[in-house]
């Protein structure tokens, strides 16, 4: 039997490089378009979800797993592992964390199951789940894997910039005002995720989100020249049917970090239901959290 395994929510989003080395198992998240229902990542990409929606002209609905389908999850992970840690997408945007810790209290064995929130979305959930592994590595208690979950979530940094407000208008990610201001303007919202919650940090007026881009990467670099970058980790690029944005993102981010820490994504089906395409985030770990 194995001491541990870890598992995500398919809204982790993490390059199969590293994936491979997390070993973790994967909980697919639901998704909703013209009436038919998708499992993320296994029956829908982010690329196939914006082919239908141009198909269809219907914009998709995102929902979490039910409490049975978790209770059978952490049951059948507990045939071969001693404990399962579930890291969550952030309890602030979604109800699994919640169903997660009800289907938990049904299991005889609840105590070998440990529920995280991650506080984060897409590759910020990542950086933490790969923490995750490091600490389970070392073979830590489950009360110093938590408490060490904790410190790291306050020092994650993820940002997004977005080319539409459609589909964060349709998931209920932004206000009818934001909507109809951010449309009638034609901005560009650079979301950045604390304490589990999306708020506009800056928005771009310009034609394109190349000013969004030079934004977030000017943050890091302002941070990387205060020595406060953990280089220990990756740095995670998350894409949304945005190639000009990724390339101008590796061409500025190469010349500060070379490449070998840099690893684009593209993003999960059910991250692409709120973000819509072209658009492109930076996700790093910080050594101390920034003010």
């Amino acid at each position: 039997m194995s001491e541990c395994k870890i598992i995500v929510d398919s809204s982790c989003d993490i390059p199969k490089a590293l994936a491979e080395k997390l070993n973790a198992d994967v909980a697919n998240l639901v998704i909703t378009l013209n009436e038919r229902v998708y499992r993320d990542r296994k029956d829908l990409t982010g690329e196939e979800l914006f082919d239908l929606v141009s198909k269809t002209k219907a914009l998709p609905t995102t929902s979490s797993l039910n409490v049975i389908d978790l209770k059978e999850l952490f049951q059948a992970q507990l045939q071969n592992n001693r404990t399962v840690y579930f890291l969550t997408v952030s309890k602030e945007l979604s109800p699994l964390y919640e169903k997660a810790l009800f289907a938990r209290e049904q299991i005889p064995e609840k105590e070998r199951v440990v529920i995280l929130d991650s506080q984060q979305i897409s590759t910020g959930i990542a950086l933490l789940a790969l923490g995750l592994k490091g600490d389970i590595d070392k073979e830590l208690d489950p009360g110093q894997i938590k408490s060490n979950h904790q410190e790291r979530i306050k020092r994650v940094h993820m940002s997004f910039v977005i080319d539409t407000l459609d589909y964060l208008n349709n998931g209920g990610r932004c206000s009818g005002l934001t909507f109809f201001i951010g449309s009638k303007l034609r901005l560009h919202p650079i979301v950045q995720v604390d304490d589990g919650k999306m708020s506009v940090r800056k928005l771009i007026t310009k034609k394109n989100i190349d000013k969004a881009i030079d934004v977030m990467v000017d943050n890091f670099k302002s941070e990387l020249e205060n020595g406060n970058i953990d280089l220990a980790y990756p740095i995670l690029i998350p894409v949304s049917s945005c190639p000009n944005g990724l390339k101008k993102m590796l061409h500025r981010m190469t010349e500060l970090v070379g490449e070998k820490i840099l690893f684009p994504v593209e993003t999960s089906a059910v991250v692409a239901s709120h973000s819509g395409p072209n658009a492109i985030g930076l996700s790093y770990m910080l050594r101390q959290k920034a003010n």
